[in-house]
């Protein structure tokens, strides 16, 4: 449970930083190509840490139904 966990928040931490790297290089006139490429990725790793997270979220209900 603790490994999900923490795979969640390092899928939200790259999310913000690829959609951070976007944001900069549409404001700074650079490429919009790549600053494309890293929003979808962003928006792909935000998708993927939602998922880890509602596996836990589920293994932890699972976990509490078992103790009962």
């Amino acid at each position: 449970m603790k490994k999900t966990k923490s795979i969640s928040l390092l899928f939200y931490a790259v999310s913000i930083l690829l959609m951070l790297a976007a944001l900069l290089s549409f404001a700074l006139n650079r490429e919009s190509a790549v600053a494309i490429i890293f929003l979808c990725l962003g928006s792909s790793f935000l998708c993927l840490g939602s998922f880890f997270k509602r596996k836990e979220q589920e293994s932890k209900k699972e976990d509490d139904e078992k103790k009962d």
